[in-house]
């Protein structure tokens, strides 16, 4: 795998087969994105499993697949390494998701965006404002979480 040859050459010999890697990752995440974007399948979490797909359910989830793709490639984006284009693509997440009533998606939505913006603006460095702005929008998301969770136990009932 590596050449017999000085350290020199092996710490280049190491690095470029790691930027080969990260190439290859980045391309594979890429033909995720694209996928997310054109397949018409319904994206759907387990509290949407737990119900029948009913002609109602059916196009309420075309209407919510959209946003909930929108986050997929947000999460993409973060996994390789741009929170800048994540966070555009979880606040467009958020809108939609808003739009459509689609809580569970939506508080995951925020959850991106927060690490996005975390990634994005901590270099190791303590911030106290951000660190309110952190704690403020996890407050919104716990809350969003539980509205989910009741309104799939009512479903349930």
């Amino acid at each position: 795998m590596f050449p017999p040859s000085d350290q020199k050459s092996l710490e280049l010999h190491m690095l470029t087969m790691i930027q080969d890697l990260a190439a290859s990752l980045l391309m594979e995440f890429e033909k995720w994105v694209l996928r997310a974007e054109s397949t018409g399948t319904i994206l759907k979490t387990p509290l949407d499993s737990q119900t029948s797909l009913g002609s109602e359910e059916v196009i309420k989830a075309k209407k919510r697949r959209l946003g909930r793709a929108q986050k997929i490639i947000g999460d993409y984006c973060l996994l390789a390494g741009s929170p800048a284009d994540a966070n555009a693509h979880y606040t467009t997440a958020i809108d939609l998701a808003r739009l459509t009533g689609d809580v569970f998606w939506h508080a995951g939505a925020l959850e991106g965006s927060v690490c996005a913006l975390v990634v994005d603006r901590m270099m190791g460095q303590s911030d106290p404002v951000l660190e309110d702005e952190v704690k403020y929008r996890y407050y919104t998301i716990i809350q969003l979480y539980r509205r989910a969770t009741l309104q799939d136990n009512a479903q349930r009932y």
